[in-house]
């Protein structure tokens, strides 16, 4: 567990530093770009990240659970992946490119499309990062995140201040990864000199546990952007421009997951081979942490967002707040979502992940078919809250889950509980913001204390592990 803590404090650490650049770099697109410019930046990835996917094809989460068994064989491993990515981001590219041109889109967004895909080719560098994440040293990955984001922030004001068009920030996207794969590539040779001798039975091995991964992508892919394609064509670049900078805001809370189940994951590989209990055991304090963390801010959020909107983005946002509180309440089920399909892949169920995914993209199409012309981008956060709420509760009716299902949310109980409290309290205190934040964290905090939710020597733990970072 220390390993694990201080693992994960390492990646929310640098994901701090990495959100705060992120942040500030979202905010100077979307005030230089507006509306209109942002809608269709948000589209041009939107679109390609359909096409993402098949540059992994689930394989990356196959190879975390064989480079954790297998270290023998782990230099052929990692070098038959390297030269099966670039392959299929050959491909990615082509299609993504293909279906740019074959759908009509107006000259100037199909090049966007084109410059846009070229990202593809570096996503060879995701093998190498594996290794880290093997050996629960997550400190390098976290130095290239910091880089690229870093340097993506300087390419932004230079071209705020040139006033350049929106060409140069597709192309700053793209230039800004290359400091981060240099640093990964560099220090991954303390773990791995990869062999590229071909092996076509790995390479058929690799497809055969990953296909209902990647379909998986595939049905988790629509259910995460088709909202964004869905309102791009049917209200246009403006409401997609009002709506991809809540998007924004909300998915910054999905580092804490991956942060988490970064470092989780070979251990629920591990404990699935030799100690059921110690999965469950590993599966009950991630999903109580997440849960105790990303609950209370979807409350405080829910009566704050005016102002978070007003802060980041200006006035012009403001009708988007309804659609920020709808989407953060949506993390609560990404967040218990994260756990589930790390379980389920650790314990060889992908195809019942494939399954629940499956059945969250149609509700989500469906709905987002049914809301958007009505609600506009309301319409498609509310249809992004069912679709993601579905998949916690499907895992209640397959019984090798169910135990598991309850326990999620019966760990949901007293963070809820708590975030009433909390939310009655700042809601008193409107009137004085920062006073009524404080003390609203401070009633969470007891209430988590009284109701057992989290103890005492938990949060020593967490505090002692943090200094020791530090």
């Amino acid at each position: 567990m220390n390993k694990v803590i201080a693992n994960t404090g390492i990646i929310l650490l640098g994901n701090v530093f990495a959100l705060v650049i992120g942040l500030a770099t979202n905010i100077l697109l979307v005030r230089f770009l507006g509306a209109p410019e942002f809608g269709t930046y948000s589209f041009v990835y939107a679109f390609i990240g359909f096409f993402a996917i098949i540059t992994d094809c689930g394989i990356g989460a196959i190879l975390i659970r064989e480079l954790s068994q297998d270290r023998a064989r782990r230099d052929l491993i990692v070098g038959n992946a390297i030269i099966l990515k670039l392959a299929l981001s050959l491909i990615a590219f082509l299609l993504s490119c293909a279906a740019a041109t074959i759908m009509g889109y107006p000259l100037t967004t199909r090049l966007l499309m084109y410059l846009a895909s070229v990202s593809f080719f570096f996503t060879f560098v995701n093998v190498l990062r594996l290794l880290f994440q093997v050996h629960l040293d997550m400190r390098i990955p976290v130095v290239a995140d910091i880089a690229v984001v870093a340097v993506k922030l300087a390419f932004i004001v230079w071209l705020v201040f040139l006033k350049a068009s929106l060409v140069w920030f597709v192309l700053a996207e793209l230039l800004s990864n290359i400091p981060g794969i240099l640093i990964i590539a560099y220090r991954c040779r303390v773990y791995v000199r990869p062999s590229f001798r071909i092996d076509l039975a790995l390479w058929r091995f690799l497809f055969k546990e990953s296909w209902p991964l990647a379909l998986s992508t595939v049905l988790a892919m629509i259910y995460l952007r088709v909202d964004q394609i869905l309102l791009f064509r049917i209200k246009g670049a403006a409401a997609l421009g009002y709506y991809a900078p809540t998007v924004k805001i909300a998915e910054l809370f999905n580092l804490l997951p991956i942060a988490l189940m970064a470092t989780v994951f070979p251990l629920f590989a591990k404990y699935h081979a030799d100690s059921r209990l110690s999965l469950k055991k590993a599966y009950d304090a991630s999903a109580k942490y997440l849960l105790a963390l990303i609950i209370p801010v979807a409350g405080a959020v829910t009566l704050l967002a005016d102002k978070i909107i007003l802060l980041m983005y200006g006035s012009e946002f403001l009708p988007s707040a309804p659609a920020l509180i709808i989407l953060l309440w949506s993390e609560v089920f990404i967040f218990a979502g994260s756990v589930n399909n790390k379980l389920l892949i650790s314990i060889g169920k992908q195809r019942v992940d494939f399954c629940f995914t499956g059945a969250s993209a149609l509700l989500n199409v469906g709905l987002n078919l049914i809301l958007i012309p009505r609600f506009s981008f309301a319409g498609a956060a509310m249809a992004s809250l069912a679709a993601y709420a579905l998949g916690p509760v499907l895992n209640y009716f397959y019984k090798p889950l169910r135990s598991y299902a309850r326990s999620m949310f019966i760990l949901m109980l007293k963070p809820l509980a708590a975030t009433i409290l909390l939310m009655a309290v700042m809601y008193a205190g409107r009137d004085y913001l920062v006073l009524s934040v404080i003390a609203g964290v401070l009633t969470y905090i007891v209430a988590m204390l009284l109701l057992k939710g989290i103890s005492v020597p938990e949060i020593r733990m967490l505090i002692d592990k943090k200094i020791e970072m530090i």
